[in-house]
């Protein structure tokens, strides 16, 4: 199939610009990575605190720095809060130790997340 045979993407469902909202009104600094590591998104109070003035000059990069991640050789807190806390929905969650840094990956139906 040649690029021009491709179909267009699918529209995003009208819930993605809900999640979207969430994350961007958290406190925290969330950022948002594709598979590859490419950054996605940060939230508006993520920037300050991640010293970034202007998200377009770093969004679809590789997020960058940081020392090589090394897989736990024990199950700490951080992950047992991340079982904890998903115990009520029908998540699958995969948190992957890639050289480049942890990918976290969360997977459950959109009505379960509504409840948060």
């Amino acid at each position: 199939m040649s690029t021009t045979d491709k179909k267009p993407a699918p529209a995003p469902p009208a819930d993605t610009e809900f999640l979207r909202s969430v994350l961007a009104s958290s406190v925290d600094c969330i950022k948002v990575l594709d598979l590859e590591g490419e950054l996605l998104f940060m939230s508006k109070n993520g920037k300050p605190v991640m010293e970034v003035s202007d998200f377009n000059a770093i969004g679809g990069l590789p997020e960058p720095g940081g020392p090589a991640v090394v897989p736990p050789t024990r199950t700490g807190f951080g992950s047992q809060s991340i079982e904890r806390s998903l115990a009520d929905f029908s998540a699958a969650v995969r948190l992957a130790y890639l050289p480049t840094g942890v990918t976290f990956s969360l997977g459950a139906p959109l009505e379960d997340l509504h409840r948060v």
